[in-house]
């Protein structure tokens, strides 16, 4: 369910040539261990809040530097943003926003609704 979704981040990445890579609120670490394997890139960090989904991803990858903390501050930690928010954490941050989209999903998946927003650092 969420393969389409991995793969346009990680062709996105690759794309721009990405050797500093960062992933918040990884889960379970699957996306960030595939690009890992497929891109190769020279660092990578990810972060998650809770210490279980830490736990099983650390399994998956030892090139990762997994931390714990929130991706936010916010009474409901677990609502998804919408993407003029999530451009505005972004731009809080010091990050500027190079592409921000949902993915393509087929018809009967389209009850999911994941947003896509490709940083980079100045």
């Amino acid at each position: 369910m969420y393969r389409p979704a991995q793969g346009e981040v990680i062709a996105a990445l690759n794309e721009r040539g990405a050797r500093k890579v960062t992933d918040i609120a990884c889960g379970t670490g699957i996306l960030v261990a595939r690009i890992v394997s497929e891109l190769h890139p020279g660092e990578v960090y990810s972060v998650a809040m809770s210490d279980g989904m830490l736990a099983q991803a650390r399994m998956l990858s030892s090139q990762v530097q997994w931390r714990k903390g929130p991706a936010r501050q916010s009474a409901n930690p677990a609502r998804n943003p919408s993407p003029a928010e999530m451009r505005a954490l972004f731009d809080d941050a010091g990050i500027d926003v190079s592409d921000q989209h949902h993915v393509r999903r087929p018809t009967w998946a389209q009850v999911l609704s994941d947003l896509i927003t490709v940083g980079i650092t100045p």
